[in-house]
């Protein structure tokens, strides 16, 4: 219920929807979360990459976590690990 009326749902249109519904109405909600937090992050790299050099820009995935930086890991066998983790974040 808290997640309705953070979402905007009011309480007797609450009870009208099925589960269904519910959950299609939160999963579109949290994809347009996503997708303004993306346009912020895109904003952000390109306000900080301003001030960098070529080497050290970053770019809107890296400041989500949703980059993989090859040199931030130790072996192979990490790079793969994290990008398992990443791509099991994505497909929940």
């Amino acid at each position: 219920m808290r997640r309705a009326a953070r979402a905007g749902i009011d309480p007797e249109r609450f009870w009208r929807l099925t589960f269904f519904e519910l959950a299609q109405y939160l999963r579109g909600v949290a994809e347009a979360d996503r997708d303004d937090l993306r346009v912020t992050a895109w904003h952000a790299a390109t306000t900080i990459n301003v001030h960098l050099r070529s080497e050290h820009r970053v770019s809107p995935q890296r400041l989500l976590g949703e980059e993989i930086d090859v040199r931030d890991c130790s072996s192979l066998a990490e790079f793969k690990l994290r990008a398992r983790g990443l791509q099991k974040t994505e497909n929940e």
